[in-house]
Formats: C-alpha cells, sequence, structure tokens
C-alpha cells in the first residue's frame, strides 16, 4: 500500500505533512506526484479522502477512478458519503 521508491515515500510524506497543515491543494499535488513517480496506493487514498473532505465533486470521482473499484475501502466511501459524494464501487 505505501510506496517503496523513495521519490514517492517523499512525496507522500509531503502530502501528509500539507494535509496536518490543512493546506489541501499542495496535500492533492504532492498525492499526485507520489503515486505518478510510484503507482501507491496510500497516495491514490489520501488526494481522493481530501477531495472529497474538501466537497470536490468535480475531482473526487474522477480521482477515484484512478484505482480499481475493488481497492476503494468502505472507510474512504463512507468518508465521502458523508459529504454526498457516491464513489462508484463495483
Amino acid at each position: 500500500m505505501d510506496p517503496t521508491d523513495a521519490i514517492a515515500i517523499s512525496d507522500l510524506a509531503e502530502a501528509r505533512a500539507a494535509e496536518g497543515r490543512k493546506d489541501v491543494d499542495t496535500a492533492v499535488r504532492m498525492a499526485q506526484r507520489s503515486y505518478a513517480a510510484q503507482d501507491n496506493l496510500a497516495a491514490h487514498y489520501l488526494a481522493i479522502k481530501l477531495r472529497c473532505q474538501t466537497g470536490d465533486l468535480a475531482n473526487a470521482q474522477p480521482e477515484a477512478s484512478k484505482i480499481r473499484p475493488s481497492e476503494l475501502t468502505q472507510a474512504l466511501i463512507a468518508e465521502c458519503q458523508r459529504r454526498d459524494i457516491e464513489l462508484k464501487k463495483k
């Protein structure tokens, strides 16, 4: 789930730090850089969660479509549903 590539690890750490600072734009951007460097679910989950937490209807589902529907967790789906965002899980 977590990356093993040094760049992906560093970018994910920066994404998590930005999330802690409530800097959502940077957090999403760094999560995306992390999974671009090495595909990893931790970065995908963080980006999806942040899109949902901010009520970003336009980008939550497209972000979620970057992973297999079977990889969506119930917790992530529930997080999005709390903000009236339905993620499609097949």
